[in-house]
């Protein structure tokens, strides 16, 4: 079971929890800073640290007036969790049911009165294949934890980068894409599974007709041309799901110089 979030609460009247695939924190440390200055999340879940447990800038995250967990891993994956004002405080490290995978793709911490997951899904590319098969299989681990946490009692939010594109609303263009593993029908059934355990996807349950994106690559120009898809999500349970009183992606950061191809997405929620 996991930490209750009562041993982790806070006085904060408006909750807001942030969602960033940083894309390499040494090299993107500034633009996280400037974030977190600018936009100051009460909880962060960042994803693709990209760097081994030591090079995480703990000094300068706590600097800005965070604590913070992490899961590194040399040059790729790696997960972490920030709190403002507290050190988050971890509950686990690594989903269940494979005790093999050795992918820093998982942490799950109470912060604010709130349980958090953060995770960071395999993208799966080139399907078919053994990485797509790595994805279904981690997916289905997922989904497994996920039942537990949607019935746990507590406030629960899993926030990522999903590497799912859950309809073709939610890009630009799907024809550029048919053959990616972040459109594959298997892909979209196993986070249509997740939603049907009582999980609200809040950017879209707070912008139901709005074309919004998290990410737009590096290539052809895709920013410039707002050519973007929506695959960072945070999930709420149903005990959380009430609370939602805003969402919205920080499309600035996006355009900052050397910037991560994703932008930070967000959720507020009102105090219990």
């Amino acid at each position: 079971m996991p930490v209750s979030p009562d041993e982790s609460a806070a006085h904060v009247s408006t909750l807001k929890v942030a969602t960033f695939n940083i894309n390499g924190v040494r090299s993107r440390v500034s633009i996280l800073l400037q974030w977190l200055q600018r936009e100051a999340p009460d909880v962060v879940c960042l994803q693709e640290l990209k760097a081994p447990d030591e090079a995480f800038p703990i000094a300068q995250i706590r600097d800005a007036g965070y604590g913070a967990i992490w899961q590194g891993q040399r040059s790729w994956n790696g997960v972490a969790i920030l709190a403002r004002g507290m050190d988050p405080l971890e509950s686990r490290r690594g989903l269940p049911g494979d005790a093999s995978d050795t992918q820093s793709r998982y942490l799950e911490a109470a912060a604010h009165g709130v349980i958090v997951g953060c995770l960071y899904l395999p993208n799966g590319n080139p399907q078919p294949g053994p990485k797509f098969d790595y994805k279904l299989a981690w997916f289905e681990r997922l989904i497994e934890h996920a039942a537990m946490l949607s019935g746990c009692g507590h406030p629960v939010v899993l926030a990522g980068d999903y590497n799912v594109v859950p309809t073709d609303f939610d890009i630009y263009n799907p024809r550029s894409w048919l053959k990616d593993a972040l459109l594959q029908p298997e892909s979209r059934a196993c986070y249509a599974r997740l939603l049907a355990q009582g999980w609200t996807d809040a950017l879209r349950a707070m912008h139901t007709d709005d074309r919004i994106y998290t990410f737009w690559d590096y290539f052809r120009q895709h920013w410039q041309r707002d050519a973007g898809l929506r695959i960072d999500h945070l999930l709420l349970n149903a005990e959380l799901a009430g609370r939602l009183t805003g969402a919205g992606v920080d499309r600035w950061v996006r355009g900052l110089p050397s910037p991560s191809d994703h932008a930070p997405t967000w959720v507020t929620l009102a105090s219990d």
